[in-house]
């Protein structure tokens, strides 16, 4: 099931890319970037773990959202039942 989603995921990219190498922008579709730049970590060394910074985004994502996590989730650019996942996970 792992290997066919990468494979659906790179088939998309190299369809939908328009330079002759792929980014990691072409391996993301539109619909599932976060649609706001403040729910993007910055690349420089910010000195969270990756599940440290995910939890915080999802945290900030809520709060916005004044605790509606469907309006949460669709900020972040993921389902509500990733965001259900994600929350049971972290303890939120």
């Amino acid at each position: 099931g792992n290997v066919r989603e990468l494979e659906n995921v790179i088939e998309r990219a190299i369809i939908f890319s328009s330079g002759s190498s792929l980014t990691v922008d072409n391996l993301i579709p539109k619909e599932h970037k976060p649609t706001h730049d403040r729910y993007r970590l910055k690349s420089e060394n910010t000195g969270l773990s990756l599940k440290s910074g995910e939890k915080f985004l999802i945290q900030r994502a809520l709060q916005e959202a004044d605790g509606n996590i469907t309006k949460a989730a669709k900020t972040l650019g993921i389902t509500r039942a990733t965001m259900y996942r994600k929350i049971k996970a972290y303890g939120i």
